[in-house]
């Protein structure tokens, strides 16, 4: 074969080993998206679940009924927790949300099914914006 041939085909091939490396890369960031996407929806839940008015109602109630020492640590322990849960865990997971860039941001929403109109709120909400600034951005 001629030198010609042979460069022709390094060139062939290393166009196929850049192609393969991209492919790959897409591959691994998809992959990373699709887990940080799974974390964010658990959290969220979490975030719900420890928002909802039932925890505190049943802390209260927990509250009068105590009768011993033992109890009334455990339930200072309780509270503390649900003060720290509320006041340091909840803010840092909003603020998860907020790193994510407005189209992830909008992403994480579609996939659990909301309209764009309702997205829209969702991401003004989260960010602490007018909800038009980020219409504009979706037009």
């Amino acid at each position: 074969m001629e030198d010609k041939t042979y460069i022709m085909l390094g060139i062939v091939y290393l166009i196929l080993a850049i192609i393969l490396v991209v492919v790959v890369l897409v591959l691994i960031n998809k992959h990373d998206k699709k887990k940080l996407q799974g974390i964010l929806t658990n959290l969220e839940l979490d975030k719900n679940l420890i928002i909802s008015a039932n925890i505190l109602t049943e802390l209260n109630k927990v509250g009068s009924l105590i009768n011993n020492k033992n109890l009334e640590i455990k339930y200072n322990n309780w509270k503390e927790r649900y003060k720290q849960i509320k006041e340091v865990d909840m803010p840092s997971l909003e603020n998860k949300l907020n790193d994510l860039s407005i189209e992830e941001h909008y992403k994480y929403y579609e996939d659990k099914g909301y309209e764009k109109k309702e997205i829209i709120k969702l991401i003004a909400k989260d960010r602490n914006v007018n909800k038009n600034e980020i219409y504009k951005l979706f037009i």
